[in-house]
């Protein structure tokens, strides 16, 4: 594997605003270009680790006061997103993500002595007073917590996780990662202030809740003799984590990978943050599963160009078992059994559908979104859609006799049905072979005896016109 460094860049940004930049990375010409280009189907995980610390003591303690402070922090992140699909538009198929940060500060001051009034009767010139170590205090008490919001999921958070690579000039790319989030904050802050001369102690208490979501912020005080405690609930926080890094895929290398790391310092209280990035997708070309649909379309074309199948039926469920038999046989020598695993797109669940009244194509939203999930081929979920389109142009056309929407229990359907699948398995032939053609020339398919079997069945359905 070769792979050349060039940069990166990692964004922790907390925001009220969730922006959409991640869900426009697809649109962009040159990654389309990429996806018309770049055949392959990826596969892989994108991970980012977080992890940050802090620690500062100061001790400004001078003849006998007590003044100091301290502050910690450490922070640990992980986001592992799984990922599949072509480059340039890379699916979630799932993620896992774990935060925990937490923040402690305080500060003691202790004054050496308290000089006290001891007589309630003092005169103009004199008053009792005695000295009593150590003298008045404060104390302060702070702690954060910071951890992934666990109540009900916020509908903009279900699409929050993105993943882009885009071409660049020179074999180069971009990869881009990232995950929009909500954070839950608990926060305990306790103040303690002692009067040495009365021995008299004052505390007051404020605690920070993270309530549920689209709750407003809203606070309770409440005050007794031992002092005053205040309750602030606060909705959930949105947050932004991002990575970019750039790298190069050497000609002809089905692995993209690499990792990297950056370090940042902050100002306040020394805090050092160091991000791991790293990355590691595998492409394989679907040479097979699309010569598989190759193979499908033409034995479809085939049995329902076949006039046997077509006199014998009487219904057009009569039709469909006689065709899923033909095909069955065609594929693999034995009758129909019901579609299984590994069996192509255009066999199993083809939730795709065009309605014989609206002539509209159906559930194509529901249809991608299994071929993402499946982390398929775009081309099978395309070539699919122009089957469907075939039908849809035939309906609105009616230029078969009978029309599309024949009674499917007539023969007049049985006609219908295997004039407009023949055509749509045709177009689907056409195009797997050409894909196949371009893509694919070195894996030993006999494409010269698929276009002879297009051109046959092509000739069959002339006739039959």
């Amino acid at each position: 594997m070769k792979y050349a460094r060039h940069g990166l860049t990692a964004i922790l940004i907390l925001t009220v605003i969730v922006p959409s930049v991640w869900a426009q990375g697809n649109s962009h010409s040159g990654e389309l270009d990429f996806m018309k280009t770049d055949p392959r189907v990826w596969k892989g995980s994108i991970s980012i680790k977080r992890t940050g610390k802090a620690e500062e003591h100061v001790d400004n303690s001078s003849q006998g006061n007590v003044n100091k402070r301290y502050y910690s922090r450490k922070v640990s992140e992980d986001l592992v997103l799984n990922v599949c699909g072509p480059l340039s538009e890379l699916y979630i198929l799932d993620m896992k993500h774990s935060l925990s940060d937490t923040t402690e500060e305080g500060t003691d001051k202790v004054d050496a002595k308290a000089v006290c009034v001891t007589s309630k009767k003092c005169t103009v010139w004199k008053c009792d007073r005695e000295t009593r170590h150590p003298g008045n205090s404060r104390r302060i008490r702070k702690k954060t917590t910071v951890a992934l919001f666990k109540g009900k999921t916020p509908v903009k958070m279900k699409d929050g996780a993105h993943a882009v690579i885009q071409k660049k000039p020179g074999s180069r790319y971009v990869i881009s990662a990232g995950h929009d989030w909500y954070s839950t904050r608990n926060a305990d802050s306790v103040d303690r202030i002692t009067d040495a001369c009365t021995g008299k102690e004052e505390v007051t208490e404020q605690h920070w809740h993270t309530g549920s979501w689209g709750e407003p912020t809203h606070m309770d005080t409440r005050r007794t003799k031992e002092g005053a405690n205040t309750v602030i609930r606060t909705p959930p926080v949105p947050w932004i984590f991002a990575m970019q890094a750039e790298g190069s895929l050497a000609e002809g290398s089905d692995v993209i990978a690499g990792e990297e790391t950056s370090k940042s310092r902050m100002e306040s209280h020394g805090y050092a943050e160091q991000v791991l990035l790293s990355w590691s997708l595998k492409g394989h070309t679907p040479c097979d599963e699309v010569y598989f649909d190759l193979r499908f379309a033409i034995a479809g074309a085939d049995a329902y160009s076949n006039p046997k199948l077509r006199d014998f039926a009487n219904t057009k469920f009569e039709y469909e078992t006689l065709i899923n038999d033909r095909i069955s046989k065609i594929m693999t020598g034995r009758p129909h059994t019901p579609a299984g695993a590994g069996q192509p797109i255009s066999e199993v669940d083809n939730s795709m559908a065009t309605d014989p009244k609206t002539c509209k194509i159906q559930r194509m939203d529901v249809y991608r979104m299994l071929q993402k999930q499946s982390c398929g081929s775009p081309f099978l979920y395309q070539v699919i859609l122009d089957h469907e389109k075939e039908h849809a142009r035939h309906c609105w056309q009616k230029e078969h006799d009978p029309p599309f929407n024949a009674d499917p229990n007539t023969k007049q359907g049985v006609i219908a049905t295997g004039q407009t699948e023949t055509s749509a398995h045709l177009v689907e032939a056409a195009e797997s072979l050409a894909w196949l053609r371009e893509n694919c020339r070195d894996r030993g398919y006999d494409l010269d005896a698929a276009q002879v079997r297009i051109d046959e069945i092509k000739a069959r359905k002339a006739g039959w016109d």
